[in-house]
């Protein structure tokens, strides 16, 4: 059975409970990694890709995605999907309002770009919002 790999860390409140949400929802075949202790191999051995993100300060990625992604780079994403959540306040941030997920998605975006620019043509960002209780 092909899994999919749910990243994001227990740190940070929001981003931990709706990964928790997303996995209950899924129920089998998701595993939960760690974003403060993950390797390539996490990202390697998983069909597809669930990466949750906040967003600190004035939109920056926390540091342990910033310390990850140089370790996933040249990674090969050929035929691996991946999508990406974040909280966000719009209300008390509309600067930097959930940024942390447009910089995750370029970050894909561009590396895939690199390794198989037939599958980056394809490739679509969309953004949607909807209010947790």
């Amino acid at each position: 059975m092909k899994t999919i790999g749910l990243l994001y860390s227990k740190s940070t409140a929001y981003t931990a409970e709706l990964g928790e949400r997303i996995a209950a929802a899924w129920g089998k075949g998701i595993e939960y990694v760690d974003i403060d202790t993950a390797h390539l191999a996490d990202v390697e051995k998983h069909a597809a890709l669930i990466l949750g993100t906040p967003t600190y300060f004035n939109g920056e990625l926390p540091s342990a995605w910033d310390e990850f992604l140089p370790e996933i780079e040249d990674a090969d994403f050929s035929g691996k999907r991946v999508a990406i959540y974040g909280p966000g306040n719009q209300v008390e941030t509309p600067v930097s309002f959930a940024d942390g997920v447009g910089i995750l998605a370029r970050y894909f975006k561009s590396w895939v770009l690199k390794s198989s620019p037939h599958v980056a043509r394809r490739l679509r960002v969309r953004a949607f919002t909807r209010r947790v209780r």
